[in-house]
């Protein structure tokens, strides 16, 4: 039995009816059925890498080889912008303060 207020927020959309509950949205079938968690899934890779047993065995990381090599393309492609001239920028310095008086 699910307590009272647990599922918040309904909501029926077509055949589906979403709840919120245990801070994840959880679709169901309207017409009865087992829901499931629709968050915490994450992103799709932009690269899908399948790491051999070669790769293991010679102690590479596929992956980060991968986010390396795409990374420093990446800057080759479009360098990174060089930072602001300073020179040219007012003193933010606290002024002096003035002789203590004895």
């Amino acid at each position: 039995m699910v307590a009272p207020g647990y599922l918040r927020f309904p909501h029926i959309c077509g055949d589906l009816v979403t709840f919120v509950a245990a801070d994840d949205v959880w679709p169901a079938p309207a017409g009865g059925g087992r829901a499931w968690p629709s968050g915490n899934y994450g992103v799709e890779p932009d690269v899908e890498l399948i790491p051999t047993p070669d790769d293991w065995t010679a102690g590479r990381d596929v992956h980060l080889e991968t986010a390396v090599r795409l990374a420093l393309k990446a800057l080759r492609d479009s360098p990174a912008v060089s930072p602001p001239d300073r020179s040219n920028r007012p003193s933010r310095r606290r002024p002096p303060l003035p002789p203590r008086s004895a």
